[in-house]
């Protein structure tokens, strides 16, 4: 009968050991897959945020460009109205003695 029980004692040590060493196998496939769903998340991620930045900078570089020519017509219209506008010499050399001699 001990020999029965050491028998039983021996086959439940190996049931263990096979079953940790399922847990570890699985322990190391589940690491595989979630090291593998974090690459693939993370070159996703990498390659949607490139292509949203380079989104960003075309359309700033548009929107600057746009602003600067703006900007230049409004000034070029603006020297354009001085240039053509009519001058009042007497007028202002008046306004000038006004302020400086008064």
């Amino acid at each position: 009968m001990a020999e029965q029980e050491v028998g039983v004692i021996n086959h439940l040590l190996e049931v263990e050991q096979n079953a940790a060493a399922l847990i570890q196998d699985a322990q190391i496939e589940a690491d595989k897959r979630i090291n593998a769903a974090k690459i693939q998340a993370e070159s996703m991620y990498k390659e949607r945020y490139e292509k949203l930045v380079a989104e960003q900078e075309d359309l700033f570089a548009k929107k600057s460009s746009e602003i600067a020519a703006k900007y230049e017509q409004a000034v070029s219209e603006y020297k354009q109205r001085i240039v053509v506008s009519e001058k009042h010499l007497p007028a202002f050399s008046e306004l000038l003695d006004n302020i400086l001699f008064a």
